[in-house]
C-alpha cells in the first residue's frame, strides 16, 4: 500500500509512520473522515487537507474540496488556487482555474500586479 511504502522509505521504526510536512489538523480531519464519513473543513484547514489528501492519495476528500474551490473562484483568489492545483497535480482544479481566467480575463488581469507574478 501507499502508506506502507511511505513507512518503509522513511527510515521509521516498526509501527511508526512518518508523514512529512502534513498539517496535524489535516491528518486529524482525514482520520475522522475515514471513521465517520464526515469531513470537517474550515478556512484554515481547507488547503492543508487538500495537500494531505493528495499526499496520502485519498481521492474523496480531495474531490469534495476541489469542487468547493472551483465553484468559489474569484479574481482575487484564482492565481493562488491555480498554484495550489499545480503543486498537488490537481488537473480538475487547474482546468477550472484556467476556464475561470479565460471567462473573466478582464477582471483577473485588470491589475498590473497580476502581470508581475
Amino acid at each position: 500500500s501507499t502508506l506502507a511504502s511511505a513507512a518503509k522509505g522513511s527510515g521509521s521504526s516498526a509501527g511508526e509512520l512518518f508523514l512529512p510536512e502534513l498539517h496535524p489538523a489535516a491528518v486529524t480531519a482525514l482520520f475522522k473522515w475515514a471513521y465517520t464519513g464526515r469531513l470537517l473543513v474550515t478556512a484554515t484547514t481547507m488547503i492543508p487537507i487538500l495537500e494531505a489528501a493528495h499526499f496520502l492519495r485519498i481521492s474523496r476528500p480531495s474531490n469534495l474540496i476541489t469542487r468547493y474551490m472551483a465553484s468559489n473562484l474569484t479574481p482575487e483568489n484564482v492565481w493562488d488556487i491555480f498554484d495550489l492545483a499545480r503543486s498537488t497535480a490537481n488537473a480538475e482544479l487547474s482546468d477550472a482555474c484556467l476556464s475561470y481566467i479565460a471567462s473573466h480575463a478582464k477582471a483577473v488581469l485588470g491589475s498590473r500586479t497580476t502581470f508581475l507574478r
